[in-house]
């Protein structure tokens, strides 16, 4: 049972998991204090190198992905398949325009779905990527 501030369930005002609501809320605090908002938009635009560039988008999707598809970022893998994850046609859309908005970069729909990894549509984003201008 998982309990973040973008996802509590009606159970959790129940007073049997007030414990977990407690150590949720505490985490959270923690968490917030300790990173602070993280605009993949800016990441791009400060990279210096192509490497640097496919590595903020990367970050940038894993992020995304994993919060869409509510799994933990470090379960991730971005040299895996994207057929791996449960990406439907609505998640996909959402993901595109999270790369359009972010990332200046305009994709179809079709092309994310069919781009293979997490990395190798990195790299494709980064092709296409109005923010990216390294020859």
């Amino acid at each position: 049972m998982r309990i973040t501030a973008e996802m509590r369930p009606f159970w959790t005002e129940d007073a049997k998991f007030k414990a977990m609501r407690i150590a949720a809320e505490e985490a959270a605090a923690k968490d917030a204090s300790l990173n602070a908002v993280v605009s993949f938009n800016a990441a791009l635009k400060a990279a210096k190198s192509m490497p640097e560039a496919e590595d903020a988008v990367c970050r940038g999707l894993v992020d995304k992905i994993s919060s869409v598809l509510m799994l933990d970022a470090e379960d991730m893998d971005v040299t895996r398949s994207l057929s791996h994850y449960p990406l439907d046609s609505l998640v996909a859309i959402e993901i595109r325009n999270f790369i359009t908005r972010e990332f200046e970069a305009n994709m179809q729909v079709l092309e994310l779905l069919s781009s293979g990894s997490i990395q190798t549509l990195a790299k494709g984003v980064c092709a296409k990527s109005k923010l990216v201008n390294f020859g």
